[in-house]
């Protein structure tokens, strides 16, 4: 036999077209599946955070609360010590939140 009539086996195969299409087709599909489950997990952040702020502002409007009831009784203590009312200055420096500002 000759080494001529020998048809050599192809040690390198370049995918076809077709596998090529398949294989970034299949892909692109991970991709829309891995942004699915990001946005999913931002959406729930982004919940989380807004939840989180109402509930921040619910206990800094009962902390105030607090602090103002502590500062008005400390007030009336001190009256009854020293006999100073000092509630008139105290309203003044307290700022109500509630109402709107007057226009100067």
């Amino acid at each position: 036999m000759s080494k001529d009539n020998i048809i050599q086996f192809p040690t390198t195969h370049k995918p076809s077209r077709k596998t090529k299409v398949d294989i970034l087709n299949n892909r692109l599909k991970e991709l829309q599946v891995e942004n699915d489950y990001l946005q999913a997990d931002m959406d729930y952040l982004a919940d989380t955070v807004d939840g989180n702020i109402e509930e921040m502002q619910i206990i800094l409007k009962e902390l105030e609360k607090l602090h103002l009831a502590t500062l008005k009784q400390s007030v009336t203590e001190l009256k009854d010590d020293f006999g100073v009312d000092l509630t008139t200055i105290v309203d003044n420096l307290i700022v109500d939140t509630t109402k709107p500002k007057d226009k100067e």
